[in-house]
């Protein structure tokens, strides 16, 4: 069922003009604050470790090359 002749005079004598007063209030709002920052540091953090640790490793085996480890020789 279409509910919208039903609603356009409702709407129309209310002064509906397609906005919502809406308060936030300041726990509501400090929590989305602080998910919102929580979401972009866990971005930054992911993006941190998946281009830093590679460069890390490539620069940490041009700097020295390893060595090969001595084998130790069984005696029987």
């Amino acid at each position: 069922m279409n509910f919208t002749p039903l609603l356009l005079p409702i709407f129309l004598t209310t002064g509906f003009n397609g906005t919502f007063p809406a308060y936030i209030g300041p726990g509501s709002g400090l929590s989305v604050i602080g998910a919102v920052l929580a979401v972009l540091a866990a971005i930054a953090t992911a993006i941190f470790g998946f281009l830093w640790y590679p460069i890390k490793r490539i620069l940490g085996k041009s700097k020295k090359k390893q060595e090969p480890e001595p084998t130790m020789d069984e005696e029987d």
